[in-house]
């Protein structure tokens, strides 16, 4: 691979004298994930592009856990290489977790909680004061994810004033039937109301439906919209929102809209596993599980986001959004399985949610797709104001990170309190496409397992990297913008690593010219396996060129 990228950006390089100044830049995204789809074929030889990180077993050959808490049985859902378990309100949860298999060994995460387990022959118990989001391991490698909730919330009942029942529609909640055109039409006459449409137990086949202002779509315990498997439909949906504009496909559609809340404790699942063995890598650019833009006063609480194509939730020139105690869980055996992507958005609270992905947790962007000359001065459209706090990440990429998308401002981000279990690099912040990125904070955060389970990245600590290059037509073009690319004021204040992986990846720190640089960052009590960090060399970080003002205090 890297030999490949050497070769690929020479060519580049060649090629840069006889590049025009402008750029079509839905085109350039567009050519460069069929470029990286391509590259990705080759590099991995993998004979179904859709595998990505891992060749897995079959569920059918992981263990079967037999869950108890408070002494009622639950049986959990299994999701390719894990299973899980969404456990109603309770003031105390008492766990007994029974598995077909011996359980030599275990692990409770996040470590910080202090959770002891334990072990009776094939039974952990253990037990926790208040709501908690868990993932126990058995025998090193069969992971559990245990939500136990706390009240919504925003409580509804279905007798409740503004409340419209999706069940006097007489829809079929088997999932057997495509029911798009009806809830839709259940989603319209609640917006006339200014309502809450209440989706009652059941499985609602849908294709794409779109939210209204002023509406709220809660979801019961037990109520699942998923995505249909017909192929046909999306890419006649596709080719339909072209026409109209919109750019992306998803299941939910938060477009041109305002004062929108989806909560409760149903799921909205994206069917991406079986969808994904359907459709190119490139053909999967535009999928989404919930999709955001040109909105504002968005909240999406409590809910279950599970199983998309691609991105998960993607927040797309939004201002004004909550999201708390969601549940994401994403296959890591498809390619850009992100959690959250704050993309060009702003006021953002990203709090108490628990996401597993196959790529990066949170990621701030400011991405090419809003780029066009109207808004090329328009301050506004960039990412500023963000907040991650109180959260639980696994991943098989970055965890806390910025980029690699930055054609626009980043200003005034915040990771705090963030318990990160798994990943293959902690903190990344990646200039890449030009534009200032400053004030930024990664704050009491605690990461447990730094691993390169993908053949993309190394289990590193952190990558703080400036560059000034766009992709197109295949190829990066580095470009010269004077005052572009600058990384300034950044703070890393009591940040714990516990373990550093056995064959430990280059950690970076770099700019790339005089006008694209790195300023102002200081580490504050940095501590990595229970020493306080003074030096670089201690987590085999390479302190580039055109960086000002590092500190380790």
């Amino acid at each position: 691979m890297k030999a490949l990228i050497q070769t690929f950006l020479l060519a580049t390089l060649v090629a840069v004298a006889a590049m025009a100044p402008t750029f079509a830049f839905a085109q350039i995204l567009e050519d460069f994930d069929q470029w990286r789809a391509d590259e990705i074929q080759k590099d991995r030889k993998i004979k179904k592009d859709w595998q990505w990180v891992l060749k897995l077993p079959s569920p059918d050959h992981f263990p079967t856990y037999t869950v108890k808490v408070n002494g009622k049985k639950y049986t959990p859902v299994k999701f390719e290489e894990l299973s899980y378990l969404d456990i109603p309100t309770a003031k105390q949860f008492d766990f007994e977790i029974a598995a077909n298999v011996p359980i030599k060994q275990f692990n409770i995460s996040p470590h910080s909680y202090g959770i002891k387990g334990e072990l009776h022959d094939n039974v952990l118990k253990f037990s926790i004061d208040r709501p908690r989001k868990l993932i126990v391991t058995l025998n090193t490698s069969h992971r559990l994810l245990l939500f136990a909730n706390g009240p919504e919330k925003f409580p509804v009942k279905p007798d409740d004033a503004k409340v419209i029942r999706l069940a006097d529609y007489h829809v079929d909640a088997t999932g057997q039937k495509d029911e798009t055109t009806t809830i839709q039409k259940a989603i319209d006459d609640t917006a006339k109301i200014q309502g809450t449409l209440y989706i009652s137990k059941g499985t609602y086949c849908i294709t794409q439906l779109f939210m209204r202002s002023n509406t709220t779509l809660y979801l019961q315990r037990g109520a699942t919209l998923k995505l249909s498997s017909d192929k046909q439909k999306q890419s006649e949906i596709i080719a339909d929102n072209l026409q109209k504009g919109i750019q992306f496909i998803a299941p939910i559609m938060i477009n041109k809209v305002h004062d929108v809340r989806i909560c409760g404790y149903g799921t909205i699942d994206g069917n991406g596993v079986e969808l994904a063995q359907k459709t190119s890598f490139a053909g999967r650019g535009r999928y989404r599980l919930v999709h955001s833009l040109d909105s504002e006063n968005i909240q999406i609480v409590d809910v279950i986001l599970k199983n998309p194509q691609r991105w998960n939730t993607h927040l797309a020139n939004t201002d004004n959004i909550l999201l708390e105690n969601i549940k994401i869980v994403n296959s890591i055996n498809i390619c850009n399985t992100d959690a959250i992507d704050p993309d060009n958005a702003r006021n953002v609270l990203i709090r108490d949610v628990f996401a597993y992905s196959g790529d990066d947790s949170v990621v701030v962007k400011t991405s090419a797709r809003w780029h066009d000359e109207k808004r090329q001065e328009n301050q506004f459209i960039r990412s500023a104001n963000i907040k991650t706090c109180d959260c639980v990440f696994w991943t098989a990429a970055n965890a806390l990170k910025i980029g690699t998308e930055t054609f626009r401002d980043i200003d005034n981000v915040l990771f705090e309190n963030n318990d990160v279990l798994h990943a293959s690099c902690a903190l990344t912040i990646e200039i890449k496409e030009g534009s200032k990125t400053s004030h930024v904070k990664f704050i009491n955060n605690r990461v447990e397992t730094l691993n390169n389970i993908s053949s993309i990245s190394s289990g590193r600590v952190l990558n703080f990297l400036v560059r000034n290059y766009i992709y197109t037509s295949h190829k990066a073009t580095m470009i010269d913008r004077p005052s572009y690319g600058q990384l300034t004021d950044v703070l890393v204040k009591d940040v714990v690593i516990e373990k550093l992986p056995d064959k430990q990846g280059r950690s970076n720190i770099s700019g790339f010219n005089e006008t694209t640089f790195i300023h102002n960052i200081v580490f504050d009590n940095f501590v990595i396996q229970g020493k306080k960090v003074t030096d670089p060399k201690q987590f085999n970080a390479r302190i580039g060129n055109f960086v000002e003002g590092l500190k380790f205090q």
